[in-house]
């Protein structure tokens, strides 16, 4: 058995939960792109999770903000 919660996830989910974590992640925040938000996923055989987002300012931002944005989905 997995303990990965990301296993249990579809890709619509995980891309609805990003998008949640990245909404409140720019609530809290006056910085980063204001456009930003997940467009597409890739689940990955050891578990991982890959993003696209819609476009490469929002990407660059949300690799530096990557530890906040883990927390925030992980709470979710």
């Amino acid at each position: 058995m997995s303990s990965n919660h990301l296993d249990g996830l579809n890709k619509h989910e995980l891309v609805t939960n990003a998008n949640e974590a990245i909404s409140t992640m720019l609530h809290q925040s006056e910085q980063g792109p204001r456009e930003i938000r997940a467009v597409g996923t890739k689940k990955l055989r050891n578990g991982g999770v890959v993003y696209k987002l819609n476009s490469s300012e929002a990407t660059a931002w949300l690799r530096k903000e990557k530890v906040v944005f883990i927390e925030h989905f992980g709470g979710m």
